[in-house]
C-alpha cells in the first residue's frame, strides 16, 4: 500500500518579480510570527473599488517539431506571462517530475515545459514568448500535437482592494454573489477568543465600494441562532449554494453535533435561519466522529473530506445528496493520505493525514493535505485519482522547522487549494498558496496532470500579508475565453492586515475584542489557449508561386457577403511585422487574424466568424483592417445568416 509521504524538502523557486508601484511601506507590529522584522513591512495599495480582470487570446501555430516556435498572444494588461505546453493524448503514467512528484495515474495530456520557467514580463498589447522545442528536462520534445496555455498575471502593479476578507487566520473564502447588484460578499468573521472559526458573526459587504475610504463600509450578520452551539467550529465557514443562492450550508466537525446543516439567509433580520425540515432538524449528521473538515455545495449534491482521528482512522471524500443528506457516494483515499509510522515500542502505526481540503473544477475533484504534501486529482463521477501531486518538485513540499531555518525559509502552515476553469469541464491551471521558503506571499500553480507548472511571486515589499491571511482562495470566470468574459474574473484573496486600521490582528488586542474583518485583494490574471504542431491549421497561409509582390496590398473578403467564413488575402513587399485585425461598427476589437512577424510574399487568412472568446458572432457588417510599418489599410465585409 502507497502511503503519505512525509518528506521535508526545501526547493527555493522562482525569485520575486521586482516592479511593484512605488507606495509607502508601513511596519505593522506584533504580526511578524517571530521572524523577524522584514516579515511587519507592507505596501498598502492606493486602489479600492471594482476589479480591472485582464483579457487575453492567442492562436493556433504550427510546429513541425524541428527548433524553436514563437507563441504570439495578445494581453489587455502588463504583467508576467507563462506559456505551459502539454502533449495532447499521451499515453504515458507513472511517476515524473522531480523527485517523482508528479504521479499520473490515467492517460492524459502530458505537461512538457512552462517558458520561461519564471515568468516573463509584458507590457500590454501585442507579444510573444518563444519556446527553445525542449521538454522541462532539455530533452527535445520532437514533432507531435501538443497544446498551450497562456497564462498572464498582473503581479507588477499593486492589487484592487474590493472588500473585507477573513480574520488573520481566516481558513474560507469569501462567498461572492455576482447575481446581486452590487455584487455582494459574504465572509466568515473570527472571535478573539480562538484561531478556529466559531460560529456566529458574517461579514457582508458590496464590490465597488471604495474601502480605503470607507474602511467601515460592511455590516455585520450572524447565524449563531440557527448553530446556537458551545464551542463549535466549522473550517468551510458559511457556504453559498452554487445553485440556490438563498442557500447556505455550514458543517460543525466536533462531537457532539457533528454533521452538515443548511440554512436560509434572512434578509430583512441580517441573519440565517436552519431549514429543519431537511435531514434531522437540519442536519445531515455523521456516524464516525471528529471527521468533516471542509465541504463543497456543487451541483445536486456535497462534497466533502473526511479526515478521521479515531483509533480506526480513515481517509475519504463523500459525497452527499443536497435534497436528503443522504452519502451516495465515498471515495478511498487511504492510499495518499494515511501516515505510517512506529511507536517508542517499534508497533506499526497509522494516522490519517487528510484530506482536509477540497474544490470541485469542472470534472474533477482536488484535494490536499493540511500541509500541502498531496494534491490528489480525481474524476468528480467515479472516484478515479487521474494525478497526484507530492514532494520533490517545490510546489507544495512541505518544511520542517529545522530545513525551513538552514535556508532562510518557514515552516508550512496548513493551506488550501483554488483554481480556474479554462471552460466548464476542463481545469488547466489551480491556485495553491505556497508557503515554505517564499511564505505566503507566492502562489504555486500546479497543470492539466497535476505537474507543477509555476510559481507567482509577489514583490518582497509587499510584505508577508499578501496573500497569506487566507489560505483558501476564490477564483470567478465569466463566459468566454478562460476567465475573460466577466467583469469579476481573477483571484480573491485575503490580506492579513485588518481593513479598518491596516494592522495585523493576532496578538494585537485584548481577547475580549473582535479581530475584525481583514483585507480582500484582487489579483488580475487570464488563460487563454490553442494548438501547436503538426497538423494545425495556421491562420496565416502563404499563397505559393505568387513570388514578391512590389508594395503591400489587402485584398477584398471573399466571398462577401459571407457564411460562415470568409478568405482575405494580402501582399507584403518586405520581412517585416504584420498586422490584421477585425472591428465591429462601433470600432471595438472582434478578432486578431494575423499578428506576427512575416517573410516577403503573398498570403492569405480566413475569419470564421469568431471573437476572441471563441464564440460566433452576431449578422452585421466588419471592417478588417491591415497595419504594416507605415502602411496601413481598412475594407468592410458583411455576415449574413
Amino acid at each position: 500500500m502507497r502511503s503519505f509521504k512525509h518528506t521535508f524538502l526545501g526547493v527555493a523557486l522562482a525569485a520575486m518579480i521586482a516592479g511593484a508601484a512605488t507606495a509607502e511601506e508601513t511596519y505593522v507590529p506584533g504580526y511578524d510570527y517571530g521572524h523577524g522584522e522584514d516579515r511587519n513591512i507592507f505596501t498598502l495599495t492606493d486602489k479600492s473599488g471594482n476589479p480591472t480582470p485582464i483579457r487575453a487570446s492567442t492562436q493556433d501555430v504550427g510546429w513541425d517539431g524541428s527548433g524553436s516556435v514563437t507563441i504570439p498572444f495578445n494581453s489587455s494588461s502588463r504583467g508576467t506571462a507563462w506559456v505551459v505546453i502539454y502533449e495532447t493524448g499521451n499515453s504515458a503514467t507513472g511517476n515524473r517530475g522531480p523527485g517523482g512528484a508528479w504521479q499520473r495515474y490515467v492517460a492524459q495530456d502530458l505537461y512538457v515545459a512552462t517558458v520561461p520557467p519564471s515568468g516573463q514580463a509584458i507590457e500590454a498589447g501585442n507579444n510573444s514568448i518563444t519556446w527553445d522545442g525542449n521538454d522541462f528536462e532539455g530533452n527535445a520534445a520532437g514533432a507531435g500535437t501538443y497544446e498551450f496555455d497562456v497564462v498572464v498575471v498582473n503581479n507588477l502593479d499593486l492589487l484592487t482592494l474590493v472588500g473585507p476578507g477573513t480574520g488573520p487566520s481566516g481558513f474560507t473564502r469569501p462567498n461572492i454573489d455576482l447575481s446581486q447588484d452590487p455584487v455582494e460578499i459574504f465572509v466568515q468573521e473570527y472571535e478573539r477568543s480562538t484561531d478556529y472559526h466559531t460560529i456566529g458573526d458574517m461579514i457582508r459587504a458590496t464590490i465597488g465600494t471604495d474601502y480605503l475610504a470607507n474602511p467601515t463600509a460592511f455590516e455585520r450578520w450572524s447565524y449563531s441562532a440557527a448553530m446556537n452551539w458551545e464551542g463549535a467550529r466549522t473550517l468551510s465557514g458559511l457556504k453559498q449554494d452554487d445553485v440556490d443562492l438563498e442557500v447556505f450550508w455550514s458543517n460543525e466537525y466536533k462531537d457532539p453535533d457533528q454533521g452538515i446543516y443548511k440554512l436560509q439567509i434572512n434578509r430583512p433580520s441580517k441573519s440565517w435561519d436552519l431549514v429543519t425540515d431537511w435531514g434531522d432538524n437540519g442536519r445531515s449528521h455523521n456516524t464516525n466522529g471528529d471527521r468533516i473538515l471542509e465541504m463543497v455545495p456543487k451541483d445536486g449534491v456535497l462534497y466533502q473530506t473526511l479526515h478521521g482521528v479515531q483509533e480506526v482512522p480513515f481517509s475519504a471524500v463523500e459525497v452527499r445528496d443536497k435534497a436528503s443528506g443522504e452519502t451516495q457516494q465515498a471515495f478511498d483515499l487511504g492510499d495518499f493520505y494515511h501516515v505510517y509510522g512506529t511507536d517508542d515500542d517499534g508497533n506499526e502505526t497509522v494516522r490519517s493525514g487528510g484530506p482536509r481540503q477540497i474544490d470541485v473544477q469542472g470534472d474533477l475533484i482536488l484535494t490536499s493535505a493540511w500541509g500541502h504534501q498531496a494534491i490528489v486529482g480525481m474524476d468528480r463521477s467515479t472516484g478515479e485519482v487521474r494525478w497526484v501531486n507530492e514532494n520533490g518538485d517545490g510546489y507544495g513540499d512541505r518544511l520542517s522547522i529545522e530545513a525551513a531555518a538552514a535556508i532562510g525559509g518557514v515552516p508550512s502552515p496548513p493551506i488550501n487549494i483554488t483554481g480556474s476553469s479554462i471552460d466548464p469541464g476542463t481545469r488547466n491551471i489551480s491556485f495553491f498558496n505556497m508557503v515554505g521558503v517564499n511564505g505566503p506571499t507566492t502562489f504555486g500553480v500546479v497543470g492539466r496532470d497535476g505537474s507543477g507548472i509555476l510559481a507567482i511571486s509577489f514583490p518582497v515589499s509587499w510584505g508577508r500579508f499578501r496573500p497569506g491571511g487566507t489560505r483558501f482562495n476564490a477564483t470567478y470566470e465569466g463566459e468566454g475565453n478562460g476567465p475573460g468574459g466577466g467583469a469579476y474574473d481573477g483571484l480573491y484573496s485575503t490580506c492579513g492586515l485588518r481593513l479598518i486600521d491596516h494592522e495585523g490582528g493576532r496578538g494585537v488586542y485584548p481577547s475580549e475584542a473582535k479581530y475584525g474583518p481583514g483585507m480582500l485583494l484582487h489579483t488580475p490574471y487570464t488563460v487563454a489557449s490553442a494548438k501547436l504542431g503538426e497538423g494545425v491549421e495556421t491562420v496565416v497561409e502563404a499563397v505559393d508561386g505568387a513570388g514578391t509582390p512590389d508594395s503591400y496590398t489587402l485584398g477584398a473578403a471573399y466571398p462577401n457577403p459571407f457564411n460562415p467564413e470568409t478568405t482575405i488575402e494580402f501582399n507584403v513587399p518586405s520581412d517585416g511585422f504584420v498586422k490584421i485585425e477585425v472591428f465591429n461598427t462601433a470600432g471595438q476589437l472582434v478578432s486578431s487574424l494575423v499578428d506576427e512577424e512575416l517573410s516577403a510574399g503573398s498570403y492569405r487568412t480566413t475569419w470564421d466568424a469568431v471573437d476572441l472568446s471563441g464564440k460566433q458572432v452576431s449578422s452585421g457588417v466588419y471592417f478588417y483592417r491591415m497595419q504594416a510599418g507605415d502602411f496601413a489599410a481598412t475594407h468592410s465585409m458583411t455576415l449574413l445568416k
